[in-house]
């Protein structure tokens, strides 16, 4: 690609007689087919800058501690108001306010600019947390037998609104705020059931099936929405699609360590009252732990996502450090047993290291 300032020089040499006609033309064309020199390189963007967009601002962090403020102040107030005669009326016009407002200012936000559609995330995830306090408090108010009713109408309340909400701007933020509502629903269809359904104080067998069951499936759900999400295309729904994907996994690891790891009165009534202890064998929690783990590597290596592969290292760690706890420590002592899981923790990071240089890490 010829150069305009080369071939004026060229043409005024010739002129002043320091070239003759023929090295003219042989400059001249030899700058016109030199070839155009390569772009440069791009500038290596970092994962986080790629998920939540430039850096913050001065303007835009003292945004974010001034709101939380006042934010905090509006509760005190509505707080004391309720201790002083307002009772749950004032909460529930408390958490409805809150929830309008963060929803009004977020989409004032959206189309601005990229920090201007960060802010509105933060925003529509304050609404879906008030969103979700305001059907709790609702629900609690007609109906205080138990928790379990408002939690339920609470996780209703706020996956609708985490649902209408990442339909309208499908953020990370919001994907998040939707995958919180769908836990938080999950959590209150579990304790309904748990305390109308299932026998009075059941923590056997029947309530650790029937929590084991539900929570898996809500892993599975999130790795459908996942699914979901990469196959949308564009590099904002494959960010939507990790967040997905990382909850699933961390949902379901740690869904089933710490249910199978309950503890809780175990054989009959005596004098004594009731023995106390695991309600499941330990070797069988650490077994279904491990493969549940093994399931998500699995699924790392099918994806080409280490999403799937940060849960399954603490799945593994997990395993292994109930089997040291409950197996190992007893019989070789603190110190040994300390070290025992310094090695487990260390060979599990080196191990989700070296896994993780052969994925197609998103």
């Amino acid at each position: 690609m010829a150069d305009v300032d080369v071939l004026e020089w060229i043409a005024a040499w010739e002129a002043a007689g320091l070239i003759d006609a023929e090295t003219a033309a042989r400059l001249r064309g030899a700058e016109i087919d030199r070839p155009a020199p390569p772009p440069p390189p791009p500038v290596p963007t970092s994962g986080a800058r790629a998920a939540f967009g430039p850096a913050p601002t001065v303007a835009e962090v003292l945004g974010y501690v001034g709101g939380t403020f006042v934010l905090a102040a509006w509760y005190v107030l509505v707080a004391q108001s309720a201790a002083a005669g307002g009772g749950s009326s004032a909460l529930t016009v408390a958490f409805g306010f809150a929830a309008l407002a963060a929803t009004g200012l977020g989409f004032a936000l959206r189309s601005r600019d990229e920090r201007g559609s960060r802010a509105a995330g933060v925003l529509f995830g304050v609404a879906v947390a008030n969103a979700y306090a305001l059907g709790y408090n609702v629900a609690d108010g007609v109906s205080s037998r138990d928790n379990s009713g408002p939690l339920l109408v609470a996780g209703l309340v706020g996956i609708a609104t985490g649902v209408f909400l990442r339909s309208r701007h499908p953020a990370l933020l919001t994907q998040a705020a939707l995958i919180g509502s769908v836990i938080g629903v999950v959590t209150g269809a579990g304790a309904v059931v748990t305390v109308r359904l299932l026998p009075a104080g059941d923590q056997g067998t029947g309530g650790i099936v029937f929590d084991l069951a539900l929570w898996l499936g809500v892993a599975v759900a999130l790795g459908l929405i996942a699914l979901r999400e990469s196959r949308a295309g564009g590099e904002p729904a494959t960010r939507r699609a990790v967040l997905s994907r990382f909850a699933a996994g961390l949902t379901a690891v740690t869904a089933t360590a710490s249910i199978l790891t309950r503890s809780g009165p175990t054989g009959s009534p005596n004098e004594y009252g009731y023995d106390y202890g695991r309600l499941m064998e330990p070797a069988i929690a650490e077994a279904a732990v491990a493969a549940v783990a093994v399931a998500l590597l699995w699924l790392a290596f099918r994806r080409g996502s280490a999403a799937y592969l940060y849960p399954a290292a603490i799945g593994i760690v997990i395993a292994l450090t109930d089997l040291n706890g409950s197996y190992v420590a007893d019989r070789v002592g603190i110190g040994v047993a300390l070290f025992i899981e310094g090695v487990v923790i260390l060979g599990a990071g080196l191990a989700a290291n070296r896994v993780r240089r052969r994925l197609a890490v998103e």
